[in-house]
């Protein structure tokens, strides 16, 4: 959860690279985790970045996991 946070924050700021390091991380780590409740939203936010950097397709990807993870945990936060 910290990483996410960190890669919020850092891509608030502009930092995208580390934004992305920072997510990669915290994937890298949630998908290890059985019934991660927060998986979706990393997900999210990592979609986000991509979209913030003209990635569209890869975030459009990104997001559309989010959701799903977000629907089958019922996590209303990866949801929206």
């Amino acid at each position: 959860l910290l990483l996410n946070d960190l890669g919020t924050m850092n891509s608030e700021c502009g930092n995208y690279d580390i934004a992305m390091r920072n997510l990669e991380e915290a994937l890298k780590i949630g998908k290890k985790l059985d019934n991660f409740n927060d998986l979706g939203t990393i997900y999210a936010n990592f979609g986000l970045v991509k979209m913030k950097l003209g990635l569209l397709e890869e975030a459009k990807k990104f997001c559309k996991e989010g959701w799903r993870i977000g629907r089958k945990l019922d996590n209303r936060d990866s949801i929206e």
